[in-house]
């Protein structure tokens, strides 16, 4: 585990250089102190944060995304859920039996609640990590693919099912959609299809990585805009994490 000292000893050592944690030029020689945090190929994961160090990270990404970002009551113990999530600490499968680390994470809350703030910032912190060499880990964890329901919509309008194939060909790293439950049922030359629908089955069906998503809707509300195809494969795929709020752009 990083402490204190020794990260941010890490930070001024590879920040200007790498922008992430990732030693990746062979020729750099890694101070004595940095060794023992680097695993054999020279690559640092989250796994070998401590939750403090993690968070502090965490909350730096959450600020880089909004600078008026606070911690408070209802997002606190959500922030917590992310962080030991992000570094597979155990307490993260003890606040719920239904919790895994094998599947994505669903955020569910009202409008402006600060769903999307967390999960830009959550995947801010997996960049962190971006590993190139696919070989290495067969997928790659952190190299995540980031868009929202509305922006899928309207390539869907314009492409058709090529949209869908090009997301189903991202099958190999994460994908984070943002705000789903909200895009429009669309048309392409009179083929109409629910196409978050249509996506999250095939990256299921094809064991795809792991998938985050956002959403104002609850379960019900879920389950009856995908069917019950859908939402009993989202069971599967996510930890379902509530944000409690109400929407702090007023």
């Amino acid at each position: 585990m990083m402490n204190k000292t020794t990260i941010d000893n890490y930070k001024k050592y590879f920040s200007a250089s790498y922008g992430d944690y990732t030693c990746r030029d062979k020729n750099i020689i890694i101070p004595d102190e940095l060794q023992a945090i680097f695993d054999k190929d020279r690559y640092l994961l989250p796994s070998h944060l401590s939750f403090g160090i993690a968070k502090e990270l965490y909350i730096e990404d959450c600020k880089n995304v909004c600078k008026a970002f606070k911690i408070d009551k209802n997002n606190s113990q959500v922030i917590d859920l992310l962080v030991q999530y992000l570094i597979q600490d155990p307490q993260f499968l003890k606040s719920s039996k239904h919790n895994s680390f094998n599947k994505g994470i669903l955020l569910r809350g009202s409008t402006g609640s600060g769903k999307t703030v967390l999960m830009k910032a959550f995947t801010k912190f997996m960049r962190r990590f971006d590993v190139s060499d696919i070989e290495r880990m067969g997928k790659n964890e952190y190299a995540i693919h980031t868009t929202t329901s509305y922006s899928i919509a309207a390539k869907y309008s314009i492409k058709g099912m090529v949209i869908i194939d090009e997301i189903t060909a991202l099958k190999h790293y994460p994908l984070f959609i943002d705000d789903i439950g909200t895009e429009p049922i669309v048309n392409y030359f009179g083929n109409q299809a629910n196409i978050i629908a249509e996506i999250l089955y095939r990256r299921y069906d094809l064991n795809s990585y792991k998938t985050y998503v956002t959403t104002n809707l609850n379960g019900e509300v879920l389950k009856e805009h995908y069917g019950n195809r859908i939402f009993s494969r989202m069971k599967e795929m996510f930890n379902d994490i509530l944000l409690p709020g109400e929407d702090r752009r007023n």
